[in-house]
């Protein structure tokens, strides 16, 4: 290989790539505005450890491990606002389908959306002949109340079970997360998944607001 092709070492013996990484299709040009540069390059840092030094012989850590244990904590935790688990817990069964007054949505319609969108997403990530589903009569129910409190009990158990299979894919350290998920040339997996997660705490806030103006917030164990 040529000296041009692989770059040079720097004085800490490390291997700095000559060849910047293309940014065209890494995010779509709507996406690309205030979001941090290391967000457009397919790899946050441009430096490779010599591994073939005699006597080295560790394996090559993940670069992105912290950014995976982020991503994780993004979906799953309790940070910045509650979580999805915490926003439907001990939701009365004759209130799931109630609208107040001021607002156009159910704590049911609500919670199904938000799991009707995260399994499309998830869907995006792993199936390379996605179809998308027709918007928006695909991704709301039909009604403002579940048919049965089973299908409340199904949805909010499917909307742990899918967001444990993206945890699962952001750790999964043989996908390189600013890739290009298979069904697409231009979104990757790193913007798919803060989409998820941006989409759910949306609207888990308006979940909260709605049984607020229900008088149900904050839940009470008392309720079945």
């Amino acid at each position: 290989m040529c000296s041009d092709a692989r770059g040079e070492k720097n004085s800490e013996g490390l291997l700095q790539s000559a060849t910047p990484f293309s940014r065209s299709k890494i995010f779509p040009k709507a996406f690309r505005r205030g979001v941090p540069p290391v967000l457009h390059s397919r790899r946050p840092v441009a430096m490779l450890r010599l591994y073939d030094v005699p006597g080295i012989s560790e394996p090559p850590m993940d670069p992105n491990a912290a950014l995976r244990s982020h991503l994780t904590d993004l979906l799953t935790a309790r940070q910045a606002h509650c979580t999805f688990a915490d926003a439907v817990a001990h939701m009365p069964t004759e209130h799931r389908g109630d609208r107040p007054e001021s607002l156009p949505y159910s704590v049911w319609e609500l919670a199904e959306h938000i799991r009707r969108a995260q399994r499309d997403i998830l869907d995006y990530c792993r199936t390379p002949d996605y179809e998308a589903a027709d918007w928006p009569h695909d991704y709301w129910p039909d009604a403002p109340a579940p048919s049965t409190p089973t299908a409340w009990d199904a949805s909010v158990a499917q909307v742990q079970t899918d967001q444990e299979a993206l945890c699962d894919l952001v750790t999964d350290e043989t996908i390189d997360l600013y890739e290009t998920v298979p069904s697409s040339d231009e979104h990757t997996y790193l913007r798919e998944v803060m989409l998820v997660a941006d989409h759910t705490a949306y609207h888990v806030g308006q979940i909260v607001t709605v049984r607020r103006a229900l008088g149900l917030w904050p839940p009470s164990g008392d309720a079945e």
